[in-house]
């Protein structure tokens, strides 16, 4: 299956459940970038605009690039009302953008769907001469207890997870930036979930089943064991690490 086609029929429960940027990253953008609301930032594989609203929110004009039509769909009516936004059907490797036409390219919590060489040559194509490069992903928090057992209860059901997560490591960082010096910094982000909510930031995921697979039922027992040991007045904290790599 095409990649972009994992993410069909997820568009609702990604708008409601996934988690934004931390706020914190569009102050180090301008800082270590030079980012101005005058610059064009290409947003690739945007999806519903998550990572989008980090720069339409500084008054950039955001060409939000995405292949999978449940997702772009999305995205367009939630900024429906933002002429900034101009969304597009492409790529990370075939974005249809101008060469030499942006200022910033941004990837948010998709660098691991792409095909390295292939987009590294169509970011260099589209980049200004003075442009840069932004990678970040908001990564589920290991180090945390919940996310340690949930991650048990993924490796031992859902496969798909371990080619999900190949990608973000940073050795494929280092495969795409070669031999340009590239920063990382993190930000940690939170989000607070009732079960019902869990299980929609669960669903959000491209490796998780739907409802009518058998194996959610399973899945779904399982996690609310998880629930219930952590929650705390109803709710418990999901944590994330967001890691930012830019040049």
């Amino acid at each position: 299956m095409d990649f972009s086609e994992r993410f069909s029929g997820k568009a609702q429960d990604y708008i409601r459940y996934r988690p934004k940027y931390p706020a914190a990253i569009r102050d180090l953008l301008i800082l270590e970038t030079g980012l101005l609301p005058t610059d064009c930032v290409a947003d690739i594989g945007s999806g519903t605009g998550i990572s989008s609203e980090i720069f339409t929110e500084n008054g950039n004009t955001v060409y939000a690039v995405e292949p999978n039509d449940d997702m772009r769909n999305a995205a367009e009516m939630l900024f429906r009302d933002e002429p900034k936004f101009i969304s597009i059907k492409g790529s990370a490797e075939h974005t249809t953008l101008a060469d030499k036409s942006i200022d910033l390219v941004f990837a948010g919590t998709a660098f691991h769907w792409f095909d390295i060489p292939e987009t590294r040559k169509e970011f260099n194509r589209i980049l200004k001469n003075d442009g840069h490069i932004v990678i970040s992903w908001n990564h589920r928090d290991l180090e945390s207890p919940l996310q340690k057992k949930l991650e048990e209860i993924f490796g031992r059901h859902l496969e798909k997870i371990k080619k999900a997560e190949n990608q973000k490591e940073g050795k494929s960082i280092k495969e795409f930036f070669g031999d340009q010096e590239f920063k990382h910094t993190i930000l940690k982000n939170t989000q607070q979930f009732t079960f019902p909510e869990l299980m929609g930031r669960m669903r959000s995921s491209s490796y998780f089943p739907p409802k009518q697979d058998a194996l959610y039922n399973i899945l779904e027992t399982e996690i609310t064991e998880v629930f219930r040991t952590f929650e705390h007045n109803g709710k418990i904290n999901f944590n994330y690490k967001t890691h930012i790599y830019w040049v």
